[in-house]
């Protein structure tokens, strides 16, 4: 019989509930709910309840004192992220934690250096490279389906101060979150939200996994919309102000004459057209997405009299469940029980995060920054 490792997740809001605590109880032969925190009286324990966790707290580092959780999942706000991760990795736990690892690279840095001189393990989400799409997009161009890959192009839209639309996406899985809709206006915030930490990590990993780490980024960013109305939650038809950049727009290079392009806004959520496209010299592979939709499609270029077109490649993600995608968690629960190297890695979160911030300086200065940090993939992905 497999060990169970004991988790604790603090911040039991919507991504809690409609991703990680059920994901958690699923992965139940290898992983036990042990506790959550929240610092909202009452939410912890009405989850707690709800998934059958044996303890509630109002304080992460009681919980950390009065439990025996070997891994601790952090969803709290993007401020919170360091001072959260930091306590966990100090208490000896091992740490899962949602994007981005801290609020700046100085920070992030701490954190998974941190990780590492202490031995423990570090799992940082999105686990993007988990989803079948992704793993079928980086099989066909490692066996050249498009040849070699001279340009990326990705986009992708949200609101989330305006839940009860933006998750409408999801279908169903709306129904799961019992607890009261938190207010998300917080993500419009300078410092704590944006696009750039909510959006840009989904769009960077796949490409990066693909091509390794960027060399210099380019950029413009700014505010489309200075006052928003508030969708959903507490904060439900009161105005607020957007003070981070909620228009984005990258150029990325990879070196050696590959480059990207890369939309990334708080605009209407929702748009048309594949979230990614790779442009070789052979093919375009556009990768689709969306709850129930994901899939990929292939253009080759033929020659000898044979038309080229678009095809269909393999199937939808057809049971893939909207909880898998909290592979971050479960992944990290697998690793601590086999003793085996974490697949998400840090330092290519790391990085990510460290292109998220030049594009604020690329964009104040008019010019292209090139990065310092740098990423190797451990290797082949688990099944």
């Amino acid at each position: 019989m497999a060990r169970k490792v004991s988790v604790g997740v603090v911040g039991i809001g919507t991504v809690a509930e409609l991703f990680y605590l059920e994901a958690i109880v699923k992965h139940g032969d290898r992983a036990e709910l042990t506790a959550l925190c929240d610092v909202v009286p009452g939410r912890a324990q009405a989850a707690a309840d709800k998934w059958g966790a044996k303890a509630a707290f109002t304080d992460l580092g009681k919980m950390l004192a009065s439990t025996d959780v070997e891994a601790v999942l952090v969803l709290t706000k993007h401020s919170q992220h360091y001072e959260h991760a930091k306590q966990v990795l100090e208490a000896g736990r091992h740490l899962g934690i949602e994007k981005p690892i801290a609020a700046t690279i100085e920070q992030a840095t701490e954190i998974v250096e941190l990780a590492e001189a202490r031995g423990l393990k570090l799992a940082a989400a999105p686990a993007m490279a988990f989803e079948p799409v992704a793993r079928r997009a980086e099989a066909l161009i490692a066996d050249g389906a498009i040849g070699r890959v001279a340009a990326v192009r990705t986009h992708m839209t949200a609101n989330p101060a305006d839940r009860e639309t933006e998750w409408q996406r999801i279908g169903p899985n709306l129904a799961r979150i019992d607890t009261p809709p938190t207010d998300q206006t917080w993500m419009y915030q300078a410092g704590e939200g944006g696009p750039l930490f909510d959006l840009t990590p989904y769009q960077l990993i796949p490409p990066t996994r693909l091509l390794g780490p960027i060399r210099r980024v380019g950029a413009l960013a700014g505010i489309a919309v200075p006052e928003r109305v508030s969708g959903s939650g507490p904060a439900k038809g009161q105005r607020f102000a957007t003070t981070a950049p909620d228009n984005v727009v990258m150029l990325l290079d990879w070196g050696e004459d590959r480059f990207g392009m890369v939309y990334s806004g708080y605009l209407p959520a929702n748009f048309r057209g594949p979230h990614t496209e790779y442009y070789g010299d052979a093919g375009v592979l556009a990768v689709n997405g969306g709850a129930g939709v994901d899939n990929i499609e292939l253009y080759r270029t033929v020659t000898g009299g044979r038309e080229s077109r678009w095809e269909a490649v393999g199937e939808p993600n057809d049971g893939w469940d909207v909880v898998d995608r909290a592979g971050a968690i479960t992944h990290l629960v697998d690793c601590i029980a086999d003793d085996a190297e974490v697949q998400l890695s840090a330092r290519q979160a790391l990085h990510i995060l460290e292109v998220i911030d030049l594009v604020h300086k690329s964009n104040a200065g008019g010019r292209f920054l090139p990065t310092t940090t740098t990423f190797e993939l451990p290797g082949t992905l688990p099944a």
